[in-house]
């Protein structure tokens, strides 16, 4: 049956993709239109305002994709979000050496291009490198050695002079900038592509994200190729279309390393409350970490309050002591996985069936489900007193083998001990009984025929021979002798013999 949306959680029914990106639009578009206004007042305000935004996304995103990198196994946005983090350090700088903010000696433009190009080009390695992310894992202290290094480098290599000139007062952009840019362009649609061939291993949210923000990336970084003054059009243009790449970077981190694993944890637990059995995680030590609403129903208590408490006090025989316990007992040995029936007060039983499983990242837990079977035990019962008690013979089967008997069929086996018969072969128990049976009717069906058929003809009996045939001479009317051989055979009537 298809889920519906009425059928669904609340707050879990995915938005359509078109109302999502139209959502997603208003933020960077008012904060551009902000920008587009404070340039009728001064570029500088309009520069910085853009730069403040990228660099305060991009940071954010650096401190989530560090601290909540748990929630997610998708590597991608963390290798781009702690990526942009470090471009924001060069962004900043950026930004505070900008001609015209007057907060270095020199008043010239190359220095603050320099540093657009060093963060854009660290940017746009590893959007190229972040789809091999997607099916690999690498610790985040690596990441951050990595582009902290590379950001340090590029700074050295700028303030020493070693880094090529992008922009000459006067004259405008040096081919090194135009080519640099249009490299960056090349390799953010290699990006766009190995992340769409790999498209199978992202989720269409973040897919759609990425695409809009590598788009506005490449949108960008053209129109840094076209301005012959750090005060041009293009040049605020290029900053607009970055805050749209950064913030879209930025709901992708945030849609797949916090809102979806979320989610599905929301999902689990609404899972977790559908089990009509209580179920609950336990510590080793027995106490409760986390229950489902049929556990609060059966204790009689809200679902927070049974957190913490024994399981062995709400859901065991709480007149038995924890120690004696089955259930508890093999929980604290740290078995791995069993089934335990307890008989608790009142006649009730309960079925409790342990599973490990890693809490937190690798702390020992278990999952106990507590299935009351009473009824199932009634039944059993009543079964069993019926089998015992009926006069005719039944006899249970496994694998060829006795399970079961009860008394009639013992006295019909010439049993005394249902011992004697569990384990044995069918097959092989009822032939020697058949055997045994018709030997013995064969013995006395002979002693029958010798003790009354020949002494009727004025014969005497004879010893049986090695094979057990017995020998009597018999005279004729016309006085031969003749020997007679006597023996008996087994003849198959019907059912019996």
């Amino acid at each position: 049956m298809n889920r519906t949306a009425d059928s669904a959680p609340a707050g879990l029914v995915d938005t359509p993709s078109w109302r999502w990106l139209a959502t997603a639009l208003v933020v960077p578009t008012v904060w551009a239109l902000l920008i587009w206004v404070a340039a009728g007042y001064g570029y500088l305000l309009a520069h910085t305002l853009a730069e403040i935004f990228s660099i305060v996304v991009a940071v954010t995103a650096l401190v989530v994709a560090s601290t909540a990198r748990d929630f997610t196994r998708n590597h991608y946005v963390i290798v781009v979000s702690v990526a942009l983090g470090w471009c924001a350090g060069l962004d900043l700088i950026h930004t505070l050496v900008f001609k015209g903010m007057q907060l270095i000696d020199s008043d010239s433009a190359n220095p603050s291009a320099q540093l657009w190009i060093a963060a854009r080009f660290m940017q746009a390695l590893a959007m190229v490198a972040a789809p091999f992310m997607l099916t690999r894992v690498i610790r985040i202290a690596w990441l951050h050695a990595l582009f902290g290094t590379a950001a340090v480098l590029f700074l050295v290599a700028i303030a020493g002079g070693y880094f090529p000139d992008a922009f000459i007062d006067g004259q405008g952009l040096t081919p090194f900038k135009i080519y640099t840019e249009y490299l960056i362009i090349a390799l953010l649609g290699l990006s766009l592509r190995l992340l769409w061939q790999r498209r199978d291993l992202a989720t269409p949210r973040l897919l759609l994200a990425i695409t809009v923000a590598v788009l506005a990336m490449m949108a960008s970084e053209f129109a840094f190729t076209r301005y012959a003054s750090v005060v041009a059009a293009s040049n605020l243009l290029g900053h607009v279309l970055k805050v749209y790449a950064y913030w879209f970077v930025y709901l992708a981190l945030v849609q797949t390393t916090l809102k979806e694993p979320f989610t599905m944890l929301a999902r689990a637990a609404s899972s977790f409350d559908a089990v009509p059995d209580p179920t609950l995680t336990v510590t080793q030590d027995g106490l409760i970490l986390q229950a489902n609403h049929a556990a609060a129903v059966r204790a009689i208590r809200p679902v927070e309050d049974l957190v913490g408490q024994s399981v062995h006090a709400l859901f065991h025989d709480p007149a038995t002591p924890e120690a004696s316990c089955e259930v508890c007992s093999r929980l604290a040995q740290g078995q791995q996985r069993f089934l335990q029936v307890l008989e608790l007060p009142r006649f009730q039983f309960v079925e409790c069936s342990v599973a490990p499983y890693a809490h937190n990242g690798g702390e020992q837990a278990y999952v106990e489900v507590v299935r009351d079977i009473s009824e199932q035990h009634a039944a059993e019962e009543r079964f069993r007193k019926l089998f015992e008690d009926t006069l005719q013979p039944i006899l249970l089967v496994e694998d060829g083998r006795f399970s079961a008997v009860n008394r009639a069929a013992l006295a019909v086996l010439r049993m005394d001990r249902l011992e004697q018969l569990l384990g044995l072969e069918v097959v092989e128990h009822l032939y020697q009984q058949v055997t045994q049976q018709t030997l013995e009717r064969r013995r006395i069906l002979e002693q029958h025929l010798l003790q009354t058929l020949l002494p009727c003809v004025g014969l005497t009996v004879p010893a049986p021979d090695i094979f057990g045939r017995r020998r009597v001479q018999g005279i004729r009317v016309i006085g031969d002798r003749f020997d007679i051989h006597i023996g008996t055979a087994v003849k198959q009537v019907g059912d019996g013999c």
